[in-house]
This record gives C-alpha cells, sequence and structure tokens, in this order.
C-alpha cells in the first residue's frame, strides 16, 4: 500500500497537531468510559504524534505502562520514559505477546488496512481476558461541501483524492464496516459513535484538512487516470482556504469492543 503521509514531510508534525488538537478529547472520553485506570497496560498502535501515547501514560501512572508503536517512530521516540516504551511495529503481521494489555486503542489507522481482520484479531489476542479496544477510523461519505456554488470543484477535488487514496489500498468506508466487522472477529459488547463536524474558514480541523489534501494532491502528477488537472486541482485547495468555505467533515467514528472474559 502507498503511504502518503511519511513523517519526513516539513509540516508533517503540525498536520498531526491540528488533528490532536481536535480529535485527543473524543479519544480521551472513549478510554475513561471504558474504565481506565492507574496501572493498566495499553497498546497505542499507529502512534502518529504522540499525544495519545503521553496522555495514556500519564493516565494510568507509574504503575501502568503504555507501548506505543508505529512505522515511522520519529515522533514517539522523544516521548519514551519509564512507564511509556516505543517500538517500530506493523499490526497484523509482527508478534507480539497474548492476553497482555487491558487497553488497545488506534486512531486513523484501520482505514489505511485493505483487509482489517488479520489486525482485529491480533487486537484481540493480545487483549486480557476482559479487556477493551478502542478503535477510532472514518467515513468520508459525509465529506460533501455546503454551499452549492462550491459542490461541483469540492466534488472533484476530494474525488481525485479518493481515487488516488483508493488505489494504494486506503479505505474511506471503512467507518461504516468496522462494528460488524469486530463482531466478526470475536469482539463482545461491541459499541459505535459517530461524529460528524462542519469546517472552512477559521473553524477548527480546516488547517487540518488543507494541509492534507496539499499532501496527498502531491502525488497527482505522478498517477496516470485520475480526471483532475493540476489548474482544476489548485482551485479546489484555494476554494478550501476561502473564508466562506463551508462544507462537512467525514464522519469521526469510534468503536469500542471487549475480549470475553474466561
Amino acid at each position: 500500500m502507498e503511504y502518503y503521509f511519511d513523517h519526513e514531510w516539513s509540516e508533517e508534525r503540525e498536520r498531526l497537531r491540528e488533528l490532536e488538537r481536535f480529535c485527543d478529547p473524543i479519544t480521551q472520553g472513549h478510554c475513561e468510559r471504558v474504565g481506565i485506570s492507574p496501572g493498566w497496560r495499553c497498546l497505542e498502535f499507529g502512534g502518529g504524534g504522540g499525544s495519545v501515547a503521553e496522555w495514556l501514560a500519564w493516565r494510568v501512572g507509574p504503575t501502568g505502562h503504555v507501548l506505543a508503536t508505529d512505522l515511522e517512530t520519529r515522533f514517539l521516540e522523544p516521548l519514551a520514559g519509564p512507564n511509556l516504551e516505543v517500538k517500530a511495529h506493523r499490526m497484523g503481521t509482527d508478534p507480539l505477546p497474548a492476553n497482555r494489555f487491558d487497553l488497545v486503542h488506534s486512531r486513523a489507522v484501520l482505514e489505511h488496512q485493505p483487509d482489517r481482520m488479520p489486525v482485529l484479531r491480533q487486537v484481540l489476542d493480545i487483549l486480557r481476558p476482559g479487556g477493551w479496544a478502542v478503535l477510532e477510523s472514518s467515513d468520508f461519505s459525509s465529506m460533501v461541501a455546503a454551499r452549492p456554488e462550491h459542490e461541483a470543484l469540492f466534488d472533484k477535488g476530494w474525488g481525485a483524492l479518493d481515487e488516488l487514496l483508493a488505489a494504494g489500498g486506503f479505505r474511506s468506508d471503512c467507518g461504516r464496516h468496522l462494528s460488524c466487522e469486530m463482531e466478526d472477529a470475536g469482539f463482545q459488547n461491541v459499541s459505535y459513535s459517530g461524529l460528524v463536524y462542519e469546517w472552512g474558514g477559521s473553524l477548527p480541523l480546516t488547517k487540518f484538512y488543507v494541509q492534507t489534501f496539499e499532501r496527498i494532491g502531491q502525488a497527482l502528477p505522478h498517477v496516470e487516470g485520475i480526471d483532475i488537472t493540476d489548474e482544476e486541482f489548485r482551485a479546489f485547495i484555494e476554494m478550501c482556504k476561502l473564508p466562506n468555505f463551508r462544507a462537512t467533515s467525514n464522519v469521526i467514528v469510534s468503536l469500542t469492543g471487549q475480549k470475553r472474559r474466561d
């Protein structure tokens, strides 16, 4: 699968920071609802910028432990400490000990997996009996412009990016299937919640979306068959920066599921 968000890009940490500012309170709320407590052992896979791993380490305290993993650990390594371990690791293929974690969390990771079942089965395997998974993903079916005069260009620009990502294995509909997939993998007490927000102008998430679109769009000239010109894509980006532009976000999907108790 082609990956467009490598950590060598000069603006990648800021892009992740924009996501963290908005989504970390959502993530923390779901972790609290499943009962995270001092002494818990947690895995954060696809740790990205590390804000969730850092919060988990604070939340479980000195008697707990957090393992933060990612394919690239550049942003995670400075956060390592007595109860926060950092490791390069690929979920679904690289091994981890069974029955080890009280909580496993990921955010904006599973949509990059064309086949999610090996990952979900590994998450279930490494949870201790009664442990919880908090898995956050997206459903992009709600990504539409609000103003009629912006609809055609937004659909063309986002459609081109979605096509480019899909060719590399990204699944923009991941969030709508994840609850069923978790149940099929063997999770119990699966619960779904989804949130949609407006963005554009000075609203939160606007900078994140614009940076993300620009980053992915760098690959468009190198891919054949996608129906958008350089001029159309640049006009799409500039439209998204307009003070009066408004659009709805992807559905921010949060799933919780529990491993059966012995």
